[in-house]
């Protein structure tokens, strides 16, 4: 290796540092897919609880105490 050419060791690393490159590219991808699953799931959650507070309201107005 030693009297490999510098542009042979040159290649190499560039060549590993793409492979890494790429392997972070796809856990990026991953996390932010992820982080939209994530974000999808608290949106329906906080529609469901503005849903059911707005029929506890609902309820509540039209309770017998108030007829």
């Amino acid at each position: 290796m030693k009297n490999e050419p510098l542009i042979a060791k040159l290649n190499k690393n560039v060549m590993k540092l793409s492979n890494i490159v790429l392997e972070l590219d796809k856990k990026v991808s991953q996390l932010s897919s992820d982080v939209e699953t994530i974000n999808s799931y608290i949106k329906q959650q906080k529609l469901k609880d503005k849903e059911k507070l707005q029929q506890t309201k609902e309820e509540i107005k039209s309770g017998w105490w108030f007829s």
